[in-house]
């Protein structure tokens, strides 16, 4: 199916999903993804691009939660408690409350003999331990209402994590403590935080705690609000042109490093990504505020998906994603030509010394990064193919990349 554009309800989408997630994990293993990738609100339409966000969040804190969090907590996990008292009858063996008894002796007769009994009640339930099982909670209700997406996407690690969190939820000692109800959330979270702060450096896991915690409610405020409804017909375009982006990335990390620069739903005069290697690249995302002033009609607001910076302030090259068949591929191409007029008439061509396509399909352009134009100098019109499931043999992605660094 290499030369089928992905399409709504299209049997492909559960793996692309998958290997979207599997490329937005492997970059925030490698620390070049540390910021949140959902888009700006108006982009609701692209619903997958929270849901990763949201996946990654369980899966990946979940795991620091289970795994440098918890163990520590649970050798050395703080108790409290009081004296309880009751008259009681005397047991043999009971140790009995001699003051609390004279005293209940003075008010009653002789012949009751009541005795005083004490008892000391032992309780988990401390502010920093209630922030913990609040974080445990949290994780495994998040994954619980990722639950269908998670079976859509065919991503199955999160729902392992959680699986394994819930267990362990129920297991002493968490089952014996309580989490805060949302009324009494906030006091909890200050008290944990002032006793984990009193306590210095004496509880290194308390400690490993509250910066848990930190960063755990960083990542949750910024992926707040229910997730937006996703529309099947928009559905492919977006996810391959994401995919794309995320390809772009991973290629550039291999010849350079590559770091994020701001939330993708930042400022977009910024870059999204910053690259240091053999040449200093910057990868812009949904934005053509660097040819806003050389713009040639001003009315056609039409940008690239992708624009590189070849340097400091350029020269760039366009990248368009486009999930298109073959028989469309020279409408692109028009379409690519008419940013470079744009954004190059009439003396600013040298500008961009490219523009290049990422297709879905081949059409020209076999495994490998096709040039439309062979003369020398000048402007290059460049495509590629990124299949939507991984097939073997396409190199036309890390040739594009090459060529950025020649």
């Amino acid at each position: 199916m290499v030369n089928e554009p992905l399409t709504a309800h299209d049997p492909r989408l559960p793996l692309v999903r998958a290997r979207v997630f599997a490329l937005v994990r492997s970059l925030w293993k490698a620390g070049v993804i540390r910021l949140p990738l959902e888009p700006a609100p108006q982009r609701e339409a692209w619903a997958f691009l929270p849901l990763v966000w949201r996946l990654l969040q369980v899966e990946m804190w979940g795991k620091v939660l289970a795994e440098q969090v918890l163990p520590g907590l649970e050798r050395a996990l703080h108790a409290g408690g009081e004296w309880e008292s009751e008259d009681a009858p005397l047991p043999p063996t009971a140790p009995p409350d001699w003051p609390g008894c004279g005293a209940a002796l003075h008010v009653r007769s002789a012949g009751a003999r009541p005795v005083v009994q004490r008892r000391w009640r032992r309780t988990f339930d401390l502010p920093e331990n209630r922030l913990a099982a609040w974080g445990l909670d949290r994780l495994v209700a998040q994954a619980q209402r990722l639950g269908a997406p998670l079976a859509a996407a065919g991503v199955r690690d999160a729902l392992a994590v959680a699986s394994a969190l819930a267990d362990r939820r129920r297991r002493p000692p968490w089952c014996w403590v309580t989490s805060p109800a949302p009324a009494e959330a906030r006091r909890v979270e200050q008290a944990a935080r002032n006793r984990i702060a009193a306590l210095g450096s004496r509880r290194p896991a308390y400690r490993r705690l509250w910066a848990w915690w930190q960063q755990w409610r960083q990542w949750e405020v910024q992926s707040g609000g229910a997730l937006p409804a996703e529309d099947p017909a928009v559905e492919p375009d977006r996810l391959f042109e994401l995919l794309v982006l995320l390809e772009l990335v991973r290629a550039l990390g291999q010849r350079g490093t590559v770091r994020q620069v701001r939330p993708l739903a930042g400022p977009a005069t910024a870059p999204l990504f910053v690259v240091n290697g053999p040449r200093r690249l910057r990868v812009y995302y949904q934005t053509g505020a660097m040819f806003r002033a050389t713009r040639r009609l001003k009315e056609v607001v039409g940008i690239p998906d992708i624009v590189i910076e070849l340097g400091e302030g350029g020269p760039y090259v366009l990248l368009d994603a486009k999930n298109y068949g073959p028989a469309h591929h020279a409408e692109a191409l028009y379409k690519m030509m008419g940013y470079l007029y744009n954004f190059g008439y009439p003396d600013r061509f040298e500008a961009i010394r490219a523009g290049a396509l990422a297709f879905s399909t081949a059409e020209r352009e076999g495994t490998g990064l096709y040039r439309w134009s062979t003369t020398d100098g000048g402007q290059s019109l460049l495509s590629f193919v990124v299949p939507p499931v991984p097939e073997r043999g396409f190199t036309g992605m890390e040739a594009f990349v090459a060529l950025l660094f020649q």
